[in-house]
């Protein structure tokens, strides 16, 4: 019993799938045949469609040759070519056979206007024709385009997009050699300066002219300075001739006198000691270099001051 009831199905399936088969047929055969009323009235472009649309519903040798014959009436020869290609390679099928020369003389019409593309270059490179991706090397097989100019890029990771026009020529097999270029790194833009602080932008800072303040209080400083050494001086001397006469090794009447400056030499020498301070003071308040100095060296006769400034 169940193989009977196996056996009916296969049969009913076998039925329902000879049913759709033909229903497909018949409508792919529908299409096909409006598409070459629509050839005749010289609607090629609607015509393709339709041929179109029967070669998705069932493929066969009869679509791709509709297909080729209508678009080498349009020009387009790169795919009149291949779909040409494809059906003659069917050479037993009924509807080939029948129409060999015509698919034969449109191929040959269809070389007459087409040249090969070889691209090589790095593994990994994609490669557009057109704007249209034709693969990635080194997979890429020989490419059949029209004559004329194409526009041949490439990309990959890390590197700059490759550019370039190419012709074309009928017959002729073009080379080209991919080549790309490795996108420089960005080198980081330096700090500008330490002093920038808070995003606020650094600012240069202009020096600093030297004011007529630091002018008077140079020369007011050194010649106090040099006044108080010599008030110093005599008062040096004066005190070291206190009680000492005139005659040195000559003896007279008048040898009897003998200097009295002790205490004018103290005052003289005081007032020049406080005059160098005041100089210095007075120098040093209008100069802010910290490389400034002053010496001052003072003997039995002598006064030196020295100063770097």
């Amino acid at each position: 019993m169940l193989r009977n009831i196996l056996a009916i199905s296969a049969i009913a399936l076998g039925l329902l799938s000879g049913r759709l088969y033909a229903a497909d047929q018949s409508a792919t055969d529908a299409l096909i045949q409006q598409g070459l009323e629509l050839r005749r009235d010289a609607k090629p472009e609607q015509a393709l469609a339709l041929f179109q649309r029967a070669h998705a519903m069932a493929p066969s040798p009869r679509t791709f040759g509709q297909m080729g014959l209508v678009e080498t009436s349009l020009k387009r020869w790169v795919d009149a070519n291949l779909h040409l290609t494809v059906s003659l390679t069917s050479p037993d099928d009924g509807w080939v056979v029948k129409n060999r020369a015509f698919l034969e003389q449109a191929l040959a019409t269809t070389k007459q206007h087409i040249g090969d593309l070889v691209v090589s270059g790095p593994a990994d490179v994609e490669v557009f024709v057109d704007g249209k991706s034709v693969g990635t090397l080194p997979a890429i097989p020989p490419i059949h385009l029209g004559e004329g100019q194409v526009h041949v890029s490439a990309t990959a990771p890390g590197f700059k997009p490759f550019d370039q026009m190419v012709l074309i020529r009928v017959g002729v097999r073009v080379q080209i050699a991919i080549t790309l270029r490795p996108i420089a790194v960005e080198q980081a833009a330096p700090v500008a300066s330490s002093v920038e602080t808070n995003g606020a932008s650094p600012t240069t800072l202009a020096p600093s002219p030297i004011s007529s303040r630091n002018t008077w209080h140079t020369w007011a400083g050194a010649s106090l300075a040099v006044a108080g050494a010599g008030g110093l001086t005599w008062g040096i001397v004066w005190i070291a001739i206190d009680n000492h006469d005139a005659c040195g090794s000559t003896q007279g009447a008048a040898c009897g006198t003998a200097y009295n400056t002790k205490t004018p030499g103290w005052i003289l020498a005081g007032v020049g000691a406080a005059a160098i301070a005041s100089g210095a003071v007075v120098f040093f308040t209008g100069h802010s270099s910290p490389g400034s100095n002053l010496a001052l060296g003072i003997g039995p006769t002598s006064l030196l001051l020295r100063g770097d400034f």
